[in-house]
Formats: C-alpha cells, structure tokens, sequence
C-alpha cells in the first residue's frame, strides 16, 4: 500500500477511480469493492473496464473477444467500447450444461413416450 500523507507535496491533484485501492487500507480497499460492485448493479451500460469487472474476464481476454467480434459490443466513436448490461448477461449465460437429472427426466419421458406409442 503506498501512504500518502499530503498529495500536494505528490504533484498528484487526481487519482483515478482505479488506483484507489494502491493508497488505501485492506479495510477501505473492500468498502471500495463493495461499493463498485454496487454501482455496476445499477448501470444498464458498461465501460470496457466496467465490464471486465461485471464479466470477470481479464483486459486481455475481453479485448481479444471484441476485435474477433466474439462478444456484443458497441464503438460509438470508433474507439471506446461500451457493453449493454442485458447483453453482456446473456452472452455469460450462453451454452448452457444440461443436468444429469435434467438428462435422466428426457430418457425417462423418452422411455414413458416409446411404451404409449406401442
């Protein structure tokens, strides 16, 4: 953790909302992580790093996605992406695994199906 006592003596006058955790305590770096966590919950749009941080991917990982058009996405200028909340969602829950009871209840309903027909 760096200490700073006076930021003025720094030549720091702004701290990016991403480097606090560098100048806090263990305690304050979770009441941040709480409190980011928090506010993404109410955002239905997403900076790149807000999504890394919603989708728990890496910068490098969603980037790759982005330039392979792998993940929705949108560059209104060309240059910044931004992700929608409901997309971003959707696209996590995709390819879903079937259950080994959901998968017992169609051989069972398949089984029950192939009796009644004879």
């Amino acid at each position: 953790m760096k200490k700073i006592t006076n930021f003025k003596e720094t030549g720091v006058t702004k701290i990016p909302v991403s480097d606090y955790h560098d100048y806090c305590s263990p305690e304050i770096n979770e009441r941040l992580t709480r409190i980011e966590t928090a506010s993404l919950s109410q955002k239905n749009v997403f900076t790149f790093d807000e999504a890394c941080r919603f989708t728990g991917l890496s910068r490098s990982h969603l980037y790759k996605l982005t330039s392979s058009q792998r993940i929705p996405h949108y560059k209104p200028f060309n240059k910044l992406i931004y992700f929608e909340r409901i997309q971003l969602e959707k696209w996590l829950l995709q390819n879903r695994v079937t259950t080994i009871a959901e998968i017992e209840q169609e051989a069972a309903n398949y089984f029950k199906e192939r009796e009644a027909a004879k």
